[in-house]
């Protein structure tokens, strides 16, 4: 595993992407919902994949995994910026690659029950 340099020392490796920072407009988000920039988002995602997952949960051969992704997937046209994603990977054509995404991390969980749920009852699986 990788060691995990600290925001300040992740800055230091990367002082390019400090210019980054200055250029974009708020598109990255933290978990909780606050504009972040450029360089703290790409930080996280890099080094600590715990923050990113929110859920995940097998059901035979599907895994239903949400996860936090930080850039905003409304593209600026939404109220709320979408920042969270749940995916279905597995065999089986009906959901592999079934996606719902959520602006807020309450909803992000909700929504993961609701899908495996259904996954559970749709294909009787306990």
């Amino acid at each position: 595993m990788k060691d995990k340099p600290s925001y300040e020392e992740f800055l230091e490796l990367s002082p390019e992407i400090r210019e980054l920072d200055k250029l974009t407009l708020p598109r990255y988000y933290d978990r909780d919902g606050s504009p972040m920039p450029t360089s703290k988002w790409t930080w996280l995602f890099s080094y600590f994949e715990e923050y990113r997952l929110v859920e995940q949960t097998e059901i035979g051969q599907l895994l239903v995994s949400t996860v936090w992704l930080g850039i905003d997937h409304s593209f600026g046209y939404g109220d709320e910026p979408i920042i969270f994603e749940t995916m279905v990977f597995g065999l089986s054509d009906e959901w592999d690659e079934y996606m719902q995404r959520y602006s807020t991390e309450e909803e992000a969980k909700r929504g993961h029950e609701q899908v495996v749920t259904a996954i559970r009852e749709l294909e009787n699986i306990k």
